[in-house]
């Protein structure tokens, strides 16, 4: 050749390699393209030729054999022919290739093979992804050694074996398997079991939502490891030191690993005595919190709205009595302003407003209470003795309005 083409040059610098990229890039001729896709020096020129190039012979030839993985990409990626795809697919020594060419074969007896037999993990996934054989998906669900495939085909079967989800939930070491397996699964007895035993706290939860078993849901629910601790206290008559000690401990449900299972677990349950129990005796506030919001025995609410540890269980009696004499009683002595305020958002009867304007020590409590009374005497009352200007202010408002 007298004059050697630009692009048939090694050694480029970074401006002659824009000027071959572009010249190739304008490149119609095919035979100037083949020269250029097996012989130029410089790969980025071979993989802007091959993608040019028609020949699907020859790009098969650089797909197996360039030494380059951008100009074996470019190659194949430019390939349309099914047979050299698969034989690609299924042969080629680099996995980045082999993935590849997998994304543009189109028959299911080539990616089955893929599926089954590659050693890439992330190329059995891709193959996984476009597999419809469910019988081979319910093989790799169960066999496949990389959790990732496991994964996937678990998610893409349609009708999953019963007996194959058992054996997923309880024996695969992957937590995000089993709990796509425990999606689909109705077996009570595996979901108990899941429920109770399974190493992973969001497992335990979501076998518990899917429970049925009031016996199953009471061991849940009474696993606490303090629950003999605080139920010998109550006896006693020193709950709130044994929580305080609990809590000194750092123990108080934030490291407690079952709480979220039980808290599940109390939502479900519909024996009134062990909610109760729970309400008042499980070690974590947020278990505690959850069953009084479930519970239905006035005695018990109000019990708790009186005597319970934290104000957020107070409040959620409170928000869950019926006698507005009680409410008022906690409105007028809780410690806490929170449970003073949920409190007098749920009285209506006048006597006992007046009561909570005139002895409640929060200020924003006696307002609330103020804004809801009738009396103008009353209002008048408050507006020239009330010690916080803005209770006396609303009382003068409230007086006018009516």
């Amino acid at each position: 050749m007298l004059f050697e083409p630009l692009y048939m040059k090694a050694g480029l610098d970074w401006k002659k390699e824009l000027d071959a990229l572009e010249k190739i890039k304008k490149l119609s001729n095919q035979e100037k393209l083949v020269m250029a896709a097996q012989k130029a020096p410089n790969a980025k020129v071979r993989a802007t030729a091959a993608k040019r190039l028609y020949d699907q012979t020859l790009l098969t030839e650089i797909a197996q054999h360039d030494p380059e993985l951008s100009v074996a990409m470019a190659a194949v990626e430019a390939l349309s022919d099914q047979a050299a795809l698969a034989g690609i697919a299924k042969t080629h020594r680099v996995w980045e290739i082999r993935q590849a060419a997998l994304k543009k074969v189109t028959g299911q007896a080539v990616i089955a093979h893929v599926a089954k037999n590659d050693t890439e993990a992330r190329v059995r996934y891709d193959a996984v992804e476009k597999l419809t054989d469910q019988t081979l998906l319910t093989e790799i669900a169960r066999h496949d050694p990389h959790f990732s495939v496991r994964r996937i085909a678990m998610k893409k079967l349609k009708k999953p074996d019963q007996a194959l989800l058992a054996d997923a939930v309880l024996h695969d070491g992957d937590s995000f398997v089993r709990k796509i397996a425990l999606e689909s699964l109705t077996d009570q007895a595996v979901i108990a079991e899941a429920a109770t035993k399974d190493k992973d706290k969001d497992i335990r939860v979501a076998a518990v939502e899917k429970l049925t078993d009031q016996a199953v849901l009471t061991r849940v629910v009474r696993s606490d490891p303090y629950r003999d601790v605080l139920k010998t206290a109550a006896k006693d008559g020193v709950l709130h030191a044994a929580f305080k000690k609990i809590f000194d401990d750092d123990c108080l449900g934030y490291k407690d690993p079952y709480r979220d299972v039980r808290k599940a677990a109390v939502q479900k349950l519909i024996d009134p005595a062990v909610i109760a129990e729970t309400a008042e005796l499980d070690n974590s506030l947020l278990v505690r919190e959850a069953a009084v919001k479930c519970l239905s025995d006035q005695a018990i609410l109000e019990r708790v709205a009186r005597t319970a540890y934290y104000y957020n269980e107070r409040t959620a009696a409170v928000e869950k009595l019926a006698n507005e004499a009680v409410i008022a009683e906690v409105a007028v002595h809780d410690s806490e302003y929170q449970v003073s305020r949920a409190a007098v958002n749920r009285i209506t009867d006048q006597d006992l407003l007046y009561r909570i304007a005139k002895e409640c020590r929060d200020p924003m409590t006696r307002l609330r209470a103020v804004n809801r009374l009738t009396d103008a005497d009353w209002l008048w009352e408050i507006k020239q003795s009330d010690p916080d200007e803005d209770v006396r202010k609303a009382a003068r408002e409230r007086r006018v309005a009516l």
